[in-house]
C-alpha cells in the first residue's frame, strides 16, 4: 500500500466518525450528497476587502468528493437543513482535502 492510499484509507475513517451529510444543489436541483466535516466558525481572509479577516462556517470535503462542484451551487447541511453558498474560493488543503469558507443563502 502507498502513502497515498494510507492517507486515502485514513480520510475514510474520520469522515465515516465525524462527517455530516451535505446535499449539494444547482438551480434548486439535487447534484449529488457529499459528506463534509462541519466547522462553526473558521478564520477566513475576506475576498472582498483587502486584509480583512472574518469568521465564517467552514467545511471541509475529500477533494475527489467536491469535483465538479463550484460557488454555483448551494450546500444544505441534512443535519439542520441550513442552506449555505461558497464565500471565497474554495481552498485546497493538499492532503486530499478542500476546505470551503460559508456563508448563509
Amino acid at each position: 500500500m502507498t502513502l497515498k492510499d494510507d492517507i486515502i484509507s485514513d480520510l475514510d475513517t474520520v469522515f465515516d466518525d465525524w462527517a455530516d451529510s451535505f446535499t449539494a444543489k444547482l438551480s434548486g436541483a439535487t447534484v449529488k450528497q457529499i459528506d463534509g466535516i462541519f466547522e462553526e466558525s473558521v478564520e477566513t481572509v475576506s475576498p472582498y476587502e483587502a486584509e480583512s479577516v472574518v469568521f465564517r462556517p467552514a467545511v471541509s470535503f475529500k477533494t475527489a468528493d467536491f469535483n465538479g462542484l463550484d460557488k454555483t451551487h448551494t450546500f444544505t447541511r441534512d443535519a439542520d437543513g441550513v442552506v449555505y453558498r461558497i464565500y471565497g474560493e474554495p481552498q485546497p488543503e493538499g492532503v486530499g482535502m478542500t476546505r470551503v469558507a460559508l456563508v448563509k443563502a
